[in-house]
């Protein structure tokens, strides 16, 4: 061969490479930029393996039931992670237990409770911060924080806000953008 047809070949081989390097990467999870919402009806069926559900805790399923929740990749190591919603018998009106769950591992970080989650796009230890809100009654809702500590979800902070610091914090929450079925199948 001449230096001409190897130097093509070369050529060949790294832009087919490179295809493959940039074909992996684009299929590969990100975690979502900034903050966004996760409420009780953004969740759906998913399949969430037998191991994992005996290890997270009484979230009040039968061996037979479909579990509630979504996955999504929190700490950015290109494995989704679980967010599960409890059965419908451990919601009220303030909210629900969800189990978080490492994807890579199958180790669960904790169990947080919440009408509405709002998840942070950084915290400690490569997971975001959580923040629940769940309504005590139509003027006032507890507003909790909780961080990973590098090896549970613990509640760092809570509050009740009403009055004006209410309309203020629903004005922001309606800003953030919801998790959607679009982002489930990513």
């Amino acid at each position: 061969m001449d230096f001409k047809t190897t130097r093509t070949i070369q050529r060949c081989w790294f832009t087919i490479a490179m295809f493959l390097v940039s074909s992996a990467v684009s299929h590969t999870q990100t975690p979502r930029s900034g903050r966004w919402i996760l409420g009780r009806a953004d969740v759906a069926v998913i399949s969430v393996p037998a191991a994992m559900r005996d290890s997270i805790g009484d979230l009040e399923y039968d061996d037979t039931s479909s579990m509630q929740g979504v996955m999504v990749d929190l700490n950015g190591d290109g494995t989704k992670d679980y967010i599960i919603q409890s059965a419908p018998g451990l919601c009220g009106n303030g909210g629900c237990d969800y189990a978080i769950v490492d994807g890579a591992s199958g180790r669960p970080l904790g169990i947080i409770f919440g009408g509405t989650l709002v998840v942070g796009a950084a915290g400690a230890h490569g997971f975001p911060v959580i923040e629940t809100v769940s309504h005590m009654s139509a003027e006032s809702v507890t507003d909790a924080m909780f961080s990973f500590d590098g090896s549970r979800y613990v509640q760092s902070s809570t509050r009740v806000v009403s009055g004006a610091s209410l309309d203020s914090l629903d004005a922001a929450l309606d800003r953030l953008p919801r998790f959607r079925a679009v982002n489930r199948s990513k």
